[in-house]
């Protein structure tokens, strides 16, 4: 039966073929039944041919084994050979190898296998105890036939036999041995009546050709044991079989046994197929052409009678149909008004083709008007059924990053959902699939076939869509307002940050104008102190812990201006790798030697503008801060490069500029910074140390260097995977003018002189050290707190002011206005000395001091004072000029 596929699809010609041919089948089949027989009988006929040539074959090979049998048997009852000497033996065996020439030759041997005597002369006598035919002598005391080997004497191929000697008792006295040489084979293979191509073999008992016809000499010696061939003959047993022979053709072979050879020697006679069936392959063919004829009249009949019988009438029905379905809905049948089937199916079909027409043209608006509506929808749409696709409008491709709806028919929706919300979906979608009920609507991210993701807003709805439940899901790209709503949340978090950081800076910055004025007082009336009372340890113990503790806050407020970027610069062009290397000596003295410090210092590096000072504090504090989160040891990493930070770093850090930067990154192994902590670690005194291990002013402090060097500064952590700060400082486009060697040099210790000093200072205490400490030295003071006073005074004083030594920070006036002021009235400019807690725009912009500026900043001792003042008062005698601190 034809496959139900091609049965729907050959239509009426075809179902008529098909008919006519299962007619005339059971005449076919029980011709073919016929054929199968004849074919059959042919085959055992062949198979009965080859076995009686293989017998016939057999016999002929007997002829030489039972000659030879015969004359080794008259041989081994000879008196001579029983009785005789070796000599008188071996005579004997040459007068019958003579009367026998087929023979190699002729050998006796003792009954342990040695030979004793022989037809030929031999170099020496061989021991024949190793042939497997003289052990079966000895062994059976019976003829025996051996194997493939060449001959000692002659050196060309035989087949080995023996006989027994033995004694009246029947005891073994030796073995006459011999070889057939393999000609006397061939010389009957030739004469053969075999059909054309066929071969004719005779094999040992291990598989090894004795003779093979055709071209016997290319096979002698040869082993056929391993083949199917060899393994049938060895088998012992008459046969035929079908099969490739040791030549690759296959034949139809025949094999037996040789008689009289003890088992020990086999024929095979091989007819090649062709030949063998040649008869039968005739009848079959002649029978196949006649059946092709027969089912080729019958196919061509049925073919042309459908045509004219019932193709002609349902053609034109055919023909409308396909018109109907390519689309166009004017197309009609045209029936004639007849009653037959075909008459009733084609006014069918016109009736149904006028409803068609109508229905599709309201459809054809109605659907004009939703997919107008779903196309233009802002809102991707999609329909699923079982988990596939089956519709999708442009938004819904666009979102999930194909170029046409047809790039995402027929996917899986589940490729679409992120892994992390997949289950969580698809087991929602499932239980709208069995309530019926529309889902809720939900956030998840979207997967593209890009492998980017989306994030959107989807609500799902059961319909019907064709015949089966689907589902309807409509899609909103809500990933501008994610972004939007996150830049929103950084933005007002760094906002907050920022307010934050610059209030608890101004804050810093007004305690400690007033905390510096207060130190300046302690530290230096406990300096007067201790050189006062040398004689009075406990009173100088007393004072030198007052000025630890005072050096001491002195250093926190220190640390305080550096936060609130209140600290006079003094920037140089530097080599950021130099200040690292000249550092790297002390740092590993302070990280001890449980911590590997690595410098990582970029060749080529570009040129900074900071202040040198600043730098080296900056990376101490880095250091150490990296230090204290490895108590148990580990290691820290300094590494320097070139960067350019691009228009993207503007959005993620608003601080930041776009242009070239170089990095300074301090990396430790430590024990990493909590995501809840990493906000505030730039804020004065937070910190995640224990109580006691630290002030919480080491980050804040090196946060106010980068700033006020024009950089920025990032963190990187994660708990237990250590941490990176990355110090950003932007490039400068002078040539580097700072070493290590040219760091301003430590001066003497401050001497007295005779020069008049105005000091005005509006803090009390200083005032009066500083007043003291000057008058001390020699040097004449005329001292106020309030600038406008300050002037009567030096207006009312007879004789030059050769320094005006005065706070940044005055009522009323700031000291850079009364240092004007003073030019002015005196005509002849005299020196001038700022002191302040922490610096002023009125002398300091942009973080530096103007030029020419000189600079004492509070707190300091007396001997600092008068080191300062002097150098001033020297400098201006000397006509220099410069910046000075």
């Amino acid at each position: 039966m034809l496959p139900g596929s091609i049965w729907r699809r050959g239509g009426l010609r075809v179902r008529l073929v098909v008919l006519l041919l299962l007619a005339v089948l059971p005449a076919v089949l029980f011709a073919a039944y016929a054929m199968v027989d004849a074919r059959q009988s042919a085959v055992l006929d062949a198979q009965e041919k080859s076995a009686r040539a293989a017998d016939s074959l057999g016999i002929y090979a007997e002829h030489p084994i039972a000659q030879a049998r015969q004359v080794l048997s008259a041989v081994a009852v000879a008196s001579f050979v029983r009785h005789g000497s070796p000599e008188e033996i071996s005579d004997f065996l040459a007068d019958v190898h003579a009367e026998n020439p087929e023979f190699s030759s002729l050998l006796v041997t003792g009954p342990e296998g040695r030979v004793i005597a022989g037809s030929v002369a031999l170099p020496s006598l061989p021991d024949l105890s190793d042939r497997d035919y003289v052990r079966q002598v000895q062994e059976t005391n019976a003829f025996s036939v051996g194997s493939y080997s060449v001959g000692r004497a002659t050196g060309k191929p035989i087949l080995t036999m023996g006989q027994p000697i033995l004694a009246e008792d029947g005891s073994l006295l030796g073995v006459v041995v011999t070889g057939i040489e393999l000609e006397v084979f061939g010389s009957f293979g030739d004469s053969a009546d075999l059909p054309d191509g066929a071969s004719f073999s005779v094999v040992d008992r291990n598989g090894t050709v004795l003779m093979r016809h055709p071209d016997p000499p290319s096979w002698i010696g040869k082993t056929v044991g391993d083949s199917a061939l060899g393994e049938l003959m060895l088998a012992g047993a008459s046969g035929s079989s079908e099969l490739s022979g040791p030549d690759g053709v296959t034949r139809l072979y025949s094999y037996t046994p040789v008689p009289g050879a003890e088992g020990a020697v086999f024929v095979a006679v091989g007819v090649p197929r062709s030949v063998a069936y040649a008869s039968v392959s005739e009848v079959v063919l002649r029978f196949a052409v006649g059946m092709a004829v027969v089912v080729l009249l019958v196919t061509l009949a049925g073919w042309l009678g459908a045509d004219v019988l019932v193709l002609r009438s349902v053609r034109r029905l055919v023909t409308a149909a396909q018109g109907l379905d390519g689309g166009d809905l004017s197309v009609r049948a045209g029936a004639d008004g007849g009653s037959s089937e075909i008459g009733q199916l084609a006014r069918a079909f016109d009736s149904m083709a006028d409803t068609i027409e109508q229905r599709t043209a309201a459809l054809g608006e109605s659907e004009a008007r939703y997919r107008t509506m779903v196309e233009s929808s802002p809102n991707g749409i999609i329909v699923h059924q079982g988990g596939r696709i089956v519709f999708a409008n442009r938004e819904a491709a666009r979102m999930a990053g194909a170029s046409a709806s047809a790039d995402i028919v027929g996917r899986s929706v589940a490729e679409f959902v992120h892994p992390d919300s997949r289950d969580l979906i698809l087991r929602r979608l499932e239980e709208a699939y069995r309530s019926g009920e529309p889902q809720d609507m939900e956030e998840m991210r979207l997967l593209r076939l890009d492998g980017s993701e989306v994030e959107v807003e989807v609500v799902s709805i059961p319909l019907v869509y064709g015949e089966t439940t689907a589902m309807n899901t409509i899609i909103r790209d809500i990933s501008d307002r994610k972004r939007a709503e996150e830049a929103l949340r950084e933005s007002q978090e760094r906002s907050e940050s920022a307010e934050r950081l610059e209030a608890v800076g101004r804050l810093a910055g007004g305690v400690a104008h007033d905390f510096n004025n207060l130190l300046t007082a302690i530290i230096g009336y406990a300096d007067i102190g201790r050189s006062q009372s040398p004689e009075d340890p406990v009173l100088r113990v007393a004072l030198e812990e007052i000025q630890t503790a005072a050096d001491r806050a002195a250093a926190l407020t220190q640390q305080l201006l550096a936060f609130s970027r209140r600290q006079p610069l003094q920037p140089r062009v530097l080599d950021l790798n130099l200040v690292t290397e000249s550092t790297s000596g002390l740092l590993r003295r302070l990280i001890g030697a449980d911590v590997q410090l690595a410098l990582k210092c970029m060749e080529g590096l570009w040129p900074v503008e900071a202040d040198p000072g600043q730098i080296e504090q900056l990376i101490t504090n880095l250091v150490i801060n990296a230090r204290d989160a490895m108590p148990e040891g580990g290691k820290i990493t300094v590494e320097s490069a070139n960067v350019e930070l691009g228009e993207e770093c503007a959005h993620t850090h608003p601080d930041s500029r776009p242009g070239l930067y170089v990095m300074l990154a301090v990396s430790d192994t430590g024990a990493g910074i909590d995501a809840e902590a990493l906000p505030y670690i730039f804020e004065p005194f937070f910190t995640t140390k224990e109580v006691g291990k630290g002030t919480g002013l080491g980050l804040s402090t090196v946060y106010g260097i980068v700033k006020q060097s024009g950089g920025d500064i990032r963190v990187r952590s994660e708990p237990g995977q250590g941490t990176t700060f990355n110090v950003y400082l932007p490039r400068a486009e002078k040539l580097v003018d700072w070493t290590p060697e040219n760091r301003p040099a430590q001066r003497g210790r401050g001497e007295g002189g005779t020069e008049t000093i105005l000091l005005v200072e509006d803090e009390p205490a200083v005032r009066a050290l500083a007043a003291r400490v000057l008058k001390a030295a020699g040097y004449t003071v005329l001292e106020e707190g309030d600038p406008a006073r300050a002037l009567m005074l030096f207006d009312r004083h007879e004789g030059l002011i050769q320094l005006l030594l005065t706070d940044v920070v005055l009522p009323g006036m700031s000291g850079k206005a009364l240092a004007d002021c003073v030019a002015t009235k005196q005509g002849a400019p005299p020196a001038t000395l700022f002191m302040s807690g922490y610096a002023q725009s009125a002398i300091v912009h942009d973080g530096r001091l103007d030029l020419d500026v000189n600079f004492l900043e509070k707190p300091f001792t007396p001997e600092g004072l008068l080191r300062k003042v002097r150098e001033v008062l020297d400098r201006q005698s000397d006509g220099q000029l410069g910046l000075q601190i």
